[in-house]
């Protein structure tokens, strides 16, 4: 499972992680939205189970149109 929080928003980060979630390093940036940056989190044992599979743990997204 994953969702995205707003980067900085250090009290929905804290809430998530209380609940098993983990930042995994991917950031999605909309350059629409004025460079607001947002963070994916996911549950501890999906991004175990990523990293090992493919050794990526950090990744940048952006959105183009």
């Amino acid at each position: 499972m994953q969702l995205w929080i707003l980067s900085g928003n250090d009290r929905a980060r804290a809430f998530y992680e209380r609940h098993g979630f983990r930042a995994d390093g991917v950031e999605f940036v909309d350059p629409a939205s004025d460079g607001i940056v947002e963070v994916r989190m996911v549950l501890s044992a999906a991004l175990k189970s990523e990293e090992a599979g493919n050794g990526i743990t950090h990744q940048k997204l952006t959105w183009s149109r």
